[in-house]
C-alpha cells in the first residue's frame, strides 16, 4: 500500500499497471475505510476506486497522515510477528 498510494497520487487517480488480487483487495478496503461506501453508492462522482482515493490523498496533510499510519501499522505488525516467532521458538 505504501508503494501504491504514491503512484495514485502521481497518476492523479490512475495507475500505470494492474494490481495483484491482494493489492486490489487492500485498495478496496482502504476505499471503504475512507468513504464508508462502495463506489456505486457515491453516484457517478468517481470513475474508479483509485480516483476516489486520489480525491482524499490529494491533500498533503491527509496524505502524510495516511502514510504515517501505514508505517506505524507495519511496524506494529512486524513487532507482533517477531514476538510470536520468539514465543514459538522458546
Amino acid at each position: 500500500m505504501q508503494e501504491i498510494l504514491p503512484e495514485i497520487l502521481l497518476g492523479k487517480g490512475s495507475l500505470g499497471h494492474s494490481l495483484t488480487a491482494v493489492e486490489r483487495t487492500m485498495l478496496t478496503m482502504l476505499h471503504y475505510t475512507l468513504w464508508g461506501k462502495g463506489l456505486s453508492d457515491l453516484g457517478k462522482r468517481f470513475a474508479s476506486i483509485e480516483e476516489a482515493i486520489y480525491w482524499v490523498i490529494n491533500d498533503p496533510r491527509l496524505y502524510q497522515e495516511l502514510m504515517d499510519l501505514l508505517e506505524m501499522f507495519l511496524r506494529i505488525l512486524i513487532e507482533v510477528l517477531i514476538s510470536e516467532d520468539l514465543k514459538n521458538q522458546g
